[in-house]
């Protein structure tokens, strides 16, 4: 019996990979964080299962991978020219099937699930790790977290990051993104301020800035069967 097979197989340096087998055919496509993603990919997921069918593409930064669901065929192509059957590099058909809706939904949904606790999901080479994040991964306790350090130099600071850190999956270096020279000599007032500053700026970052599978969950795609 023909059947769909689909895995998120590697994540690194910015890329996610997943390979997708019908019958002989296996095709090899991926994300890249600066355009879509997995997150991208579920929300496509969740409107097929609630019937509101579409096309979903992928650009793959120089190339696009699609899935067009009608509600009975699922059509997978991409613009690639494997065997030199498309030489100009436009949209081509690799596979068209009959599939369930709900047996669609859940065999994309459960491969994320299971990439996620597989350990081939690392999160430095997909996440971003901004300072709120390594505050929130550091110290369990986030009330009063900036009154609390403004009563530390910055040196002071980042001995603490170091000696509280919890999982220091992308390597602990010097915070790139709390290097004030201010700080040291400010005010706890001023202190205050400028950790906030710091804590509230999202566009300085370590790592790749992809949207964190691990916060990927759909109560809608839970449902499937």
């Amino acid at each position: 019996m023909k059947k769909l097979d689909f895995e998120f197989t590697k994540c690194e340096a910015g890329w996610i990979d997943i390979t997708i087998k019908y019958d002989k055919t296996i095709l090899e496509y991926c994300f890249s964080y600066i355009f879509s993603e997995p997150k991208d990919l579920i929300e496509w997921v969740e409107n097929v299962y609630i019937e509101k069918y579409s096309e979903f593409s992928c650009f793959a930064e120089g190339w696009t991978w699609y899935l067009d669901y009608d509600g009975i065929y699922l059509t997978i192509s991409d613009t690639l020219n494997i065997k030199d059957e498309n030489p100009e590099y436009e949209k081509f058909q690799r596979l068209r099937f009959e599939i369930g809706k709900e047996e669609l939904c859940k065999i994309i949904y459960t491969a994320l699930k299971e990439f996620k606790k597989s350990g081939k999901y690392n999160p430095r080479e997909w996440e971003a790790l901004t300072f709120k994040k390594l505050l929130n991964q550091t110290f369990k306790e986030q009330e009063n977290i900036v009154d609390y350090l403004s009563d530390y130099s910055k040196e002071e600071i980042e001995t603490m990051l170091k000696n509280k850190l919890i999982t220091d999956d992308y390597g602990f270096i010097n915070l790139s993104f709390f290097d004030d020279i201010e700080y040291n000599i400010a005010s706890k007032k001023r202190k205050m301020e400028i950790l906030n500053e710091y804590i509230n700026d999202e566009s300085d970052y370590l790592g790749y800035y992809g949207f964190p599978l691990l916060d990927i969950k759909s109560e809608i795609l839970e449902r499937c069967k």
